[in-house]
């Protein structure tokens, strides 16, 4: 539960509960006990948000504030500041990888070495970044080499593991037999595809192009080297934490809201 000592109102403290941004059990300590109980029922799970720009700026009498203004002020106070990383969400401070741009370009690199018969190995949609943004990046430089993007033979992986990526292209085998590359959602997914390719004969980087994201140290030394997307993490927390403490040093979190998108490499190996 949280507590607020009001200023300059009969009331002198206010205890009051938020639960999924909702506001609950407000009391007041003093004040006039029957009105404050109504505000109290009246805010009962509203959002935080709604409560504040309804009864923020109420004065009583003369006085410059009154106690639902205080309410209002002790919401405020109580806001936690929120940068997310790895995801974008409308309205919201985040920091997160071009997911979209970074798998297009990757495909565009296996394109260019002559893959034309190109699948993918996904995520699930659930997930904005891995599961839709990277499968659309593939699926549009396909179309920008005038392929059919929207007919990629895909399918997603129930977890990034080596052995989920060596089912999902077994599989893909099956229904493709005559693919020539292979795009993976995360290198560790390629690893076990790479397994299940050499399994069925297929030498890669020759018969086959192979490629993941996330630029494992792994991806270095197998063989061939693996080619990936290199996204670069610890900017990623940096920049999360810079934002957070701009926020920190704001007395309000009205301000407009940052969102930074960072870059990528494309790292070029033997698979491709």
């Amino acid at each position: 539960m949280y507590e607020y000592k009001t200023k300059g109102t009969c009331s002198q403290k206010i205890f009051f509960d938020i639960e999924d941004n909702k506001v609950k059990n407000v009391q007041f300590v003093g004040g006039c006990n029957g009105n404050l109980k109504g505000i109290g029922k009246l805010v009962e799970g509203m959002d935080v948000d709604d409560v504040i720009a309804r009864i923020e700026g109420v004065k009583c009498g003369m006085k410059s504030t009154s106690c639902p203004d205080q309410l209002a002020q002790a919401l405020k106070n109580c806001s936690v500041p929120v940068v997310v990383t790895g995801q974008r969400f409308p309205d919201v401070a985040c920091v997160y990888n071009d997911d979209h741009t970074a798998a297009r370009e990757l495909t565009q690199r296996m394109l260019e070495h002559g893959r034309r018969r190109i699948v993918y190995i996904g995520g699930s949609e659930r997930d904005d970044a891995t599961g839709i943004q990277r499968r659309e990046g593939v699926q549009d430089a396909l179309r920008d080499a005038g392929l059919d993007g929207d007919q990629l033979p895909r399918i997603c992986c129930n977890a990034f593991t080596v052995e989920e990526g060596q089912r999902c292209m077994q599989e893909l085998l099956t229904r493709c037999p005559f693919l020539d590359g292979v795009v993976c959602v995360t290198d560790t997914v390629a690893f076990g595809a790479m397994h299940a390719l050499k399994q069925a004969g297929r030498q890669i980087g020759r018969d086959v192009g192979l490629a993941g994201i996330g630029d494992s140290w792994a991806g270095s030394v197998t063989d061939p080297g693996l080619a990936t997307v290199r996204f670069y993490q610890k900017q990623v927390g940096q920049e999360a934490a810079r934002i957070l403490l701009q926020m920190l040093e704001e007395k309000e979190y009205g301000g407009p809201v940052r969102q930074v998108t960072l870059g990528y490499q494309v790292v070029e190996r033997g698979s491709l």
